[in-house]
């Protein structure tokens, strides 16, 4: 018979130190969530400093300027090619006449072209839409 009462004896202890344990971890959940949210941070700010914004200041019709990349590395040697003007554009992708042909180029190569460019851009828009209008009322006159 003292074995039995020995292990009965043993069990309530075990139950007993099973709830502290349990007690413990619960206790440490908020210190645990404060150190994950600060390792969140961490990785958030890492992710944010080496991704590239939408490029959202680059519209159709404008002059930009693409990374010359793939061509040989000289030490004098032009950065950029260009510049070329930019026939659809959706913030990610811009689609870019160049002499080689039509490209689609990546937000992350391309930058954008001095003033006097877009202002020669937009004027070049501004005749396009109005040769355009005229066109359309001259010939809907004739018939």
């Amino acid at each position: 018979m003292p074995r039995l009462r020995q292990a009965e004896e043993k069990t309530e202890d075990a139950s007993t130190a099973a709830e502290q344990y349990v007690e413990d971890l619960k206790a440490l959940i908020p210190a645990v969530l404060r150190q994950l949210g600060k390792a969140q941070a961490t990785y958030k700010r890492a992710f944010d400093a080496s991704t590239k914004i939408k490029n959202n200041s680059v519209e159709a019709g404008y002059w930009v300027y693409l990374d010359a990349h793939f061509c040989a590395p000289k030490k004098l040697g032009f950065k950029t090619q260009g510049p070329y003007m930019v026939l659809q554009a959706d913030g990610h992708r811009f689609l870019v006449e160049s002499p080689r042909g039509l490209r689609t180029v990546s937000s992350e190569h391309v930058t954008s072209a001095p003033c006097e460019f877009k202002s020669q851009a937009k004027k070049r828009a501004q005749e396009e839409r109005l040769s355009r209008l005229f066109s359309t009322g001259t010939e809907t006159s004739r018939s």
